[in-house]
């Protein structure tokens, strides 16, 4: 994979490692990006761009599939996200932005605590049916498992990249318990709230 002058699509979204993500691309300058990774085979990278500016440690999409295309050049595509990848420098000499990147991976770990995937496991489940089952490569796989429950729990963008940004596994399941046990108190909460509403103000 080349790093040098890696084409960028910022967008309002964190992507991680093995995660889908489709998109609709309209834009001449992303047209015209996408079409160049699609002649050669080529991911792009995909970095959340908020109020403070574009991020700088992105994951690289790849075109998995040709969604739709339309005459004026428009297309949906379906994208997966690959590896994760940290700007060293930025260009602005194309219609789209570029960048040399570096590639990083988790740092290597001995062990992730079984307990901290045993309560991913359990609680994704029951309180993200919509995610799918959890295939036993992704179960028995703790920076996969990490991924997947980092895309399914939906947390908000500045968690995802925080998750994204992480550089070990076990760090990683331990935020993601974080947010699983914040998200549990919220659904407390909201249970709380509805019985009371139930009740009229009546204990």
């Amino acid at each position: 994979m080349d790093a040098n002058f890696f084409p960028l699509f910022p967008l309002q979204v964190v992507l991680l490692p093995w995660e889908f993500l489709p998109l609709h691309v309209f834009e001449d300058r992303y047209k015209l990006m996408i079409g160049l990774c699609r002649e050669e085979d080529c991911p792009f990278g995909v970095v959340l761009a908020d109020e403070k500016g574009v991020q700088n440690i992105g994951c690289s999409a790849r075109i998995v599939k040709v969604m739709g295309e339309f005459p004026d050049g428009r297309m949906n595509i379906l994208t997966r996200g690959e590896e994760r990848f940290r700007i060293l420098h930025t260009y602005d000499d194309r219609p789209y932005l570029t960048a040399d990147v570096e590639f990083f991976d988790d740092r290597p770990e001995d062990t992730s605590p079984a307990e901290l995937t045993e309560k991913i496991l359990s609680f994704l489940p029951e309180h993200r049916k919509d995610a799918g089952p959890i295939s036993d490569d992704i179960r028995n796989d703790p920076k996969k498992l990490s991924f997947w429950a980092g895309a399914s729990l939906r947390p908000e963008l500045k968690d995802k990249q925080r998750l994204l940004e992480i550089g070990s596994t076990s760090e990683r399941l331990i935020e993601l318990v974080r947010i699983i046990e914040e998200t549990q108190k919220k659904e407390r909460r909201i249970e709380q709230v509805e019985k009371n509403s139930s009740r009229n103000g009546h204990p």
